[in-house]
């Protein structure tokens, strides 16, 4: 059985944000759970958060398809 991850706010925020001090670990992270076919945790609060994080007018579109791509997704338990 593939391991499941909780992914918080902040792992999203620094995953999303170039300018994240802790973005290229969240992309290194994000990348060897995709190689490990793990499935990520996630829950509605976070993604209300990632949300209110995101919500300038020209990010918006991107977040609506980043939500529900999760879920959408398979490897994605939304709690």
């Amino acid at each position: 059985m593939p391991e499941t991850v909780f992914w918080d706010t902040a792992a999203f925020v620094a995953l999303g944000n170039r300018d994240d001090e802790l973005h290229s670990t969240a992309v290194a992270v994000s990348q060897e759970l995709a190689r490990l076919k793990a499935h990520i945790l996630v829950t509605d609060a976070v993604l209300t958060e990632v949300a209110n994080t995101f919500s300038k007018a020209a990010l918006r579109p991107m977040v609506r398809q980043v939500i529900e791509s999760f879920q959408a997704s398979r490897k994605v338990r939304l709690a």
